[in-house]
């Protein structure tokens, strides 16, 4: 599996779905970029609500930014299908999708089962200490802020009567939500997400996303549910860096040592776990946020 560079700069425009499974495990596909992916995301009993509308179950979290040397986020340059260039700022992205999507089989049955909202992510690195986190790696890097949400696709997808107008009873308990994201090496349940062939092409390249959100129970702990990869990009231009055939060239980050800085380069993350509402509490997602 490799990425192409017109695919990844499909984030500037809002059209990137990720991808997962459900609880039978079973393999998919990221429609942006092939790679083969399961889960293991446990969901709750909802269903769709009719044909119309999706009802939402659970949500992963990814991130979609360049990592600088000193561990602040940064933008890129991509280009839209004219080939006009749009400028994406760090971007975390929220997907939604409903008990339905983690059964499915096949890319279109979930994408018709999810629903996006992403908001900029503009936040300065922790300096001092990481973010708690459900294991004992040091991170390379922890990141505390407040959600944004600047744009949705959940707006007529999710059933009003259930959601409020305009989703805003699924998107508002989110809005300055507190989040934490943290960088470490690849854990074992996260290798499950991959494929063999996956495993082996980015062997060394491979690294842990830790997402902290309150619980139901009001803790804030980063937990090991996304995986990203780190690609080239040019500083001078600002743009992702492809080889001759316009693929994007992963970068190697298994030398880096715990604790320290990972490399400069565009970060590109994978859902693999969707947190349930159940495990949530709508009403304290703010909660300590600065």
């Amino acid at each position: 599996m490799r990425i192409n560079l017109s695919i990844a700069t499909t984030l500037a425009l809002g059209t990137l779905v990720a991808c997962g499974g459900g609880s039978t495990d079973a393999a998919t596909t990221d429609p942006t970029t092939g790679v083969v992916l399961t889960s293991t995301a446990a969901t709750g009993d909802t269903a769709p609500d009719g044909p119309s509308f999706i009802d939402p179950a659970a949500v992963g979290f990814e991130l979609d930014a360049v990592h600088m040397a000193d561990g602040t986020l940064a933008g890129y340059t991509g280009f839209d299908s004219n080939g006009n260039p749009v400028e994406v700022p760090p971007t975390m992205f929220l997907t939604f999708a409903s008990a339905a999507f983690f059964d499915a089989s096949d890319q279109a049955t979930q994408d018709a089962e999810s629903c996006i909202a992403y908001g900029s992510f503009d936040v300065a690195p922790m300096t001092s200490n990481q973010i708690p986190t459900n294991g004992t790696a040091l991170l390379w890097g922890s990141y505390e802020g407040a959600l944004s949400i600047e744009f949705t696709t959940c707006q007529g997808v999710v059933d009003p009567a259930l959601w409020g107008e305009n989703a805003v009873d699924l998107l508002t308990p989110f809005e300055g939500a507190h989040i934490g994201y943290g960088f470490g090496p690849l854990t074992t349940y996260l290798e499950d997400q991959w494929g063999a062939d996956s495993l082996t092409e980015y062997d060394g390249k491979l690294f842990a996303n830790y997402i902290a959100i309150n619980d139901a129970n009001g803790d804030w702990i980063g937990q090991d549910w996304t995986s990203a990869i780190l690609f080239e990009w040019d500083a001078e231009t600002g743009e992702l860096v492809a080889d001759d055939d316009s693929y994007l060239i992963p970068i190697d980050i298994s030398a880096t040592p715990p604790g320290a800085r990972l490399p400069e380069g565009y970060l590109r993350s994978f859902a693999y776990w969707y947190q349930d509402f159940p495990l949530m509490d709508f009403s304290n997602l703010t909660d300590g946020a600065p």
